[in-house]
């Protein structure tokens, strides 16, 4: 296994600024070079991504 080493703060900045931009979190970890656990941990989950929302009163519907 790896050992841990600390996002810095130029690494912080990029993440918060891709997950402004909507970027997912794997891609976000495949530019930095991190794994997408440790850049969704950065993120708070009021920040997290929404994929495919699903519209209340559609689902069972034919």
């Amino acid at each position: 296994m790896r050992a841990y080493r600390e996002l810095s703060l130029d690494e912080r900045v990029e993440i918060q600024q891709r997950m402004r931009a909507r970027k997912s979190s794997r891609a976000i970890a495949r530019t930095l070079g991190r794994a997408p656990s440790t850049i969704s941990r950065e993120s708070p989950p009021c920040v997290r991504i929404v994929v495919a929302p699903i519209e209340s009163g559609t689902r069972g519907r034919r």
